[in-house]
């Protein structure tokens, strides 16, 4: 059964848009689940779910940052450029909280 109930974000409308064929996974969130979660719900393994995490550099300029979820990012140790740069997180999409997922 295709599901019909979920919300409709940017990237869905665009990809309706397009008509860019996607298909809704949607699963219960889980406090402090994160990837772990998502993959277990979804039958997949770890490195197969994409996380999303939002850095601010010492410059406050926004780091977008995508990775497989079973690997980590240092913000003590950031190797993403020369010269280095301090950066923090200001959000993180690792584990949504409207616990869905699209492919």
């Amino acid at each position: 059964m295709i599901e019909t109930n979920y919300a409709v974000t940017q990237a869905i409308r665009v990809l309706k848009e397009k008509e860019v064929p996607f298909v809704i996974h949607s699963y219960k969130y889980e406090e402090h689940g994160g990837t772990p979660v998502a993959a277990r719900e979804l039958g997949v393994d770890e490195h197969a779910v994409i996380k999303t995490l939002v850095f601010e550099t010492d410059a406050r300029e926004p780091l977008i940052v995508l990775m497989h979820g079973d690997r980590e990012v240092s913000t003590k140790n950031p190797r993403l450029r020369t010269p280095p740069i301090n950066i923090r997180v200001i959000w993180s999409a690792a584990s949504p909280r409207s616990g869905r997922a699209s492919a």
